[in-house]
């Protein structure tokens, strides 16, 4: 499960990616027949689904968001076996399934949760930008320096007092960028949604040929991404 944060008026949301959400101890609570489990086995029943695992119960007050199929697996009919669970209904909206991730035959679950609490702003972080530097200033400062007779230790405090000055000085400072904001290449992200389109082409029509062009799209995206975090990943 991934979170992150994006505007919108309402608050604070938060985007999550839910593969498999299975919690058969809420499930019990949700219905009133005896419990049978969802696994990936073909002899796995979907009763429960009927038996109001779907919708929010009276008595538990849950809810269930997704509606639709989540799981697809050859040879064997498509069920709901992924869910997004809450005590209130409008907590989750706009639950969009999505193609799966390499070769899992789970959909991917993304969906907006509204938050009712107010996020303190994250501070802001500051670095040194050298490359900017004005060094011939800096060099002329120090130049300046007078270091007299004195201990060891005294002598370490003013030389350290004295570069933090020139940093301060000639050192201008700019905000530092977070890894995490970063996103995808657009070379990846037209990746991604054309194996998207792929997917849930092959539903639709169930031919051989449109499987193996979504397998292949698959593949292929799954391989230029490694290569991409190989390339970024620093030298040890």
């Amino acid at each position: 499960m991934r979170c992150g944060f994006k505007s919108r008026c309402a608050g604070p949301i938060l985007s999550f990616s839910v593969w498999s959400a299975v919690a058969p101890r809420v499930l019990r609570k949700m219905t009133t027949s005896s419990y049978e489990p969802l696994g990936n086995s073909p002899l796995a029943t979907t009763s429960l689904i009927s038996c109001g695992a779907d919708r929010s119960h009276p008595k538990s007050a849950w809810t269930q968001h997704v509606v639709a199929p989540t799981r697809y697996r050859a040879g064997q009919q498509p069920f709901l076996l992924d869910l997004v669970i809450t005590n209130e209904r409008h907590f989750v909206d706009q639950v969009i399934i999505n193609a799966p991730l390499g070769h899992s035959d789970h959909c991917v679950l993304t969906f907006d949760f509204i938050c009712y609490w107010a996020r303190n702003p994250e501070p802001q972080t500051w670095i040194r930008n050298f490359c900017r530097a004005e060094f011939s200033g800096m060099r002329i400062f120090l130049d300046q320096v007078k270091l007299g007779p004195a201990s060891v230790e005294d002598l370490y405090r003013t030389i350290v007092q004295k570069v933090h000055e020139a940093d301060a000085m000639f050192v201008p400072k700019k905000p530092a960028r977070s890894r995490m904001s970063r996103k995808l290449p657009k070379r990846i992200r037209r990746l991604l949604e054309k194996r998207s389109q792929l997917f849930f082409k092959k539903l639709t029509t169930g031919e051989t040929e449109d499987e193996l062009a979504f397998r292949k799209m698959r593949n292929d995206v799954n391989r230029k991404y490694a290569n991409r975090t190989y390339e970024n990943k620093p030298p040890l």
